[in-house]
């Protein structure tokens, strides 16, 4: 299984590594984050308890989990051979990866991304 996840990970991952990093999306979070360690205390009167935001996070995360498959699954097996075919010619010569491509990543790697929180946040409830 690790085999396969580095594979994933040297193919699908590594070329798209900068777009994912340099990204607006990726800004924003860093500095919500910021905000929140900084001044997280004066945004919440009473600190909520972990197990609490452990359940609500289970929820969000089976659903938005459950979202990524289905739209991973349908992309892989509904799409017209056409628009597949055009989705998947290369936006230029040399890259690496095209709109097909991006799209499955996108819908594998949010999922595997949720599926890794889902077990984090269970484990937290157990333990």
């Amino acid at each position: 299984m690790i085999k396969p996840l580095i594979q994933y990970f040297r193919d699908e991952g590594v070329p798209r590594l900068r777009k994912i990093i340099i990204a607006p999306e990726s800004l924003v979070a860093v500095v919500v984050g910021g905000a929140f360690l900084k001044w997280g205390d004066k945004f919440f009167s009473q600190s909520p308890k972990i197990g609490d935001l452990a359940t609500g996070l289970i929820a969000y995360t089976a659903i938005a989990l459950g979202f990524c498959v289905a739209g991973l699954t349908i992309s892989l097996t509904l799409p017209d051979q056409d628009f597949a075919t055009k989705l998947a010619c290369p936006k230029k010569e040399n890259d690496p990866t095209n709109a097909y491509s991006d799209l499955l990543f996108v819908f594998s790697w949010t999922a595997i991304s949720h599926w890794l929180a889902l077990v984090v946040f269970w484990l937290d409830l157990i333990l």
